[in-house]
């Protein structure tokens, strides 16, 4: 959604095509007369500057918990958004949010200014840090380099301070930086458990920041798989957000990727139909990880799931899985 609200910030007209309409936590609901009742359809262009409004509309006529914007599909090469409206599922599915912490705590001066250099770094990569051939330039590239340096040397230095900082302070914006600064230190099983503990953060920011933290230390350490509690995030996917159920679906998807008997019964037991409304979705970027989860939990080969998803051939992944449930 980062080009969208770049073009609300500025103010500018842009005409915004809306793609596709899905549905998430919506059994029972009856989707033909929800979709009838929305003030706008597939395949239309509204002014960008409308679609706050417009969010608000569709979840006073949904009574929908979520209403999200999700920019992008390519059809036709036509750039288009996908919006996505949901629900939780039931009460006993588990998944929570912890309540607000209320400490004082603060970043130092010195945490808070480098996460501010840092976002700066960033920004200027995203506008003009290209060179001819799509690489930072030179200069932008040491400095992207200088920054992460110096957040990692922080980061080893005040480990414990930012995990208190995550669990306590009662600023949402410091909990996000110090989730984000959290991916630059030492691996270990404390710092993976506060990181998993902030995806149940009330803050979208912070939540996403802890996410994003994982899969960077999982990546870059393979003992990191073990210490993250997957039943969290299987409880994650019936959440009433679409980001929480998305980041659950690309966690679940790297801590599966040993094809882990426990986890994958866990997923059959607790989220399969979940993962069969979310591989329903149309766009092959969102539906994707749920897809492949799916297959894998479903006992499909891995080469056979790759195969499927390369194709496209949803129908043929579905029917494949079919006696499962």
């Amino acid at each position: 959604m980062a080009a969208l609200l770049s073009t609300l910030a500025q103010g500018q007209s842009a005409r915004v095509r809306i793609g596709a309409i899905e549905f998430f936590g919506a059994s029972g609901r009856d989707i033909a007369a929800l979709r009838a009742a929305l003030p706008l359809r597939e395949g239309t262009e509204v002014d960008a500057r409308e679609m706050n409004d417009l969010v608000a509309r569709m979840r006073a006529t949904t009574k929908a918990a979520d209403v999200a914007v999700v920019c992008c599909e390519r059809q036709s090469a036509e750039e288009s958004w996908t919006i996505f409206i949901g629900w939780p599922d039931g009460p006993g599915e588990g998944f929570r949010y912890a309540q607000g912490p209320r400490a004082k705590l603060r970043l130092p001066a010195e945490g808070l200014n480098l996460a501010q250099v840092s976002w700066a770094v960033w920004q200027e990569a995203q506008s003009a840090g290209l060179s001819e051939n799509g690489k930072p330039s030179s200069d932008l590239d040491n400095k992207l380099r200088a920054t992460e340096l110096a957040i990692r040397q922080y980061t080893m230095r005040h480990v414990e301070e930012l995990r208190r900082i995550l669990r306590t302070s009662s600023d949402a914006q410091h909990r996000a930086i110090a989730a984000h600064f959290l991916s630059y230190g030492r691996r270990s099983r404390a710092v993976v458990s506060t990181l998993a503990g902030a995806c149940h953060d009330q803050d979208e920011g912070v939540r996403d920041n802890a996410a994003r933290s994982l899969m960077v230390l999982m990546r870059t350490d393979m003992r990191v798989s073990a210490w993250v509690p997957a039943a969290d995030f299987v409880a994650m996917l019936h959440s009433g957000h679409w980001s929480d159920r998305q980041r659950a679906a690309v966690l679940l998807l790297h801590l599966s990727a040993e094809n882990n008997p426990k986890l994958l019964s866990e997923i059959r037991g607790r989220a399969w139909p979940v993962l069969l409304e979310m591989a329903r979705w149309r766009g092959a970027d969102q539906a994707g990880p749920a897809r492949q989860l799916l297959g894998r939990a479903g006992g499909l080969d891995e080469p056979r799931l790759q195969a499927l998803l390369r194709g496209g051939n949803v129908d043929a992944l579905l029917e494949a899985v079919a006696t499962i449930h």
